[in-house]
């Protein structure tokens, strides 16, 4: 077995988190992400922006989502 360091994301802005969400609908061409699906393919963990944010609905919210 492989340990592998996962990157370290503090400091990270609330721009670089709206802009990685941003991302991720751009690349399926959606309207809305669920939070399970942000995690498969986000370089963040969705409680991450809930947390950041208040919920993951206001995440998407500043996104443009909802």
């Amino acid at each position: 077995m492989k340990f592998e360091l996962e990157e370290y994301h503090r400091g990270i802005t609330d721009e670089e988190l709206i802009a990685d969400l941003k991302r991720i609908a751009n690349e399926l061409n959606k309207k809305f992400i669920s939070f399970s699906t942000y995690n498969e393919r986000g370089k963040y963990n969705s409680s991450t922006l809930a947390r950041r944010f208040g919920s993951w609905s206001e995440a998407l919210k500043r996104g443009g989502y909802r």
